[in-house]
């Protein structure tokens, strides 16, 4: 079915916004990448294998939790997109105030520093998980079937590119002798900070339609 006049404009406009949005988080993620850049940072604090594989764990598994109890929730409201941005701008803020206290942090009780390091990577970790079901629900409404493998691969390569020159300026900023430790990678957290902003406003504009509820909730199968 042709879609009318406004809904092309709204689907070219989503279209744009998500396009953005792939490519400043994938190369904003890039200044930090968690498993590279985090665990080489993480090593200055401590010496525990261990531990650095904790903090690399709850980045890549933290997120698995919501996902438990937020779909059949979300399956009860009409837009999904309330809860995405809450979910995104928890993560920016995390991510901000990481980039703050590593950047401005001084020599002190590194005990202190990982507890608030730990938290905080938890608390992005976690509301990565609780935006996951809402954006790809938003994706489905808001971009024809036709659309998404083009939108999701130029994502894919644009980000890709962008990332690649964020390695680069990873790359500057660790080998500079004049920014030492810890203001070199807090420079690159901030960095992270602030792509992070610029691509979930992008996000944010995206226009949701209202959706389908569902009134009983999905059961697990055995």
């Amino acid at each position: 079915m042709e879609l009318k006049p406004p809904e092309n404009r709204n689907v070219r406009f989503n279209f744009i916004c998500g396009l953005l949005h792939g490519v400043f988080y994938r190369a904003g993620m890039a200044f930090s990448e968690p498993t590279s850049v985090l665990p080489v940072f993480l090593s200055h604090f401590t010496g525990s294998l261990t531990m650095i594989g904790v903090f690399s764990a709850l980045i890549q598994g933290g997120g698995a939790l919501p996902l438990l109890f937020v779909a059949n929730r979300l399956e009860r409201v009409r837009r999904k997109k309330p809860v995405l941005l809450v979910a995104i701008w928890v993560r920016a803020a995390a991510w901000g105030i990481l980039g703050i206290l590593v950047f401005f942090w001084r020599d002190g009780d590194t005990t202190l520093v990982l507890i608030a390091l730990l938290a905080l990577l938890f608390i992005f970790s976690f509301a990565g998980g609780v935006a996951t079901v809402p954006f790809n629900d938003l994706w489905a409404k808001v971009l024809p079937a036709t659309m998404r493998g083009r939108f999701f691969g130029h994502r894919q390569l644009w980000g890709g590119v962008m990332a690649l020159g964020a390695a680069y300026v990873v790359k500057r900023v660790l080998g500079d002798p004049e920014l030492v430790f810890p203001n070199n990678y807090g420079l690159l957290f901030l960095l992270s900070f602030a792509f992070l902003v610029i691509s979930y406003i992008a996000l944010s504009s995206v226009r949701e339609p209202e959706g389908d509820i569902i009134e009983t909730p999905r059961k697990l199968s055995t």
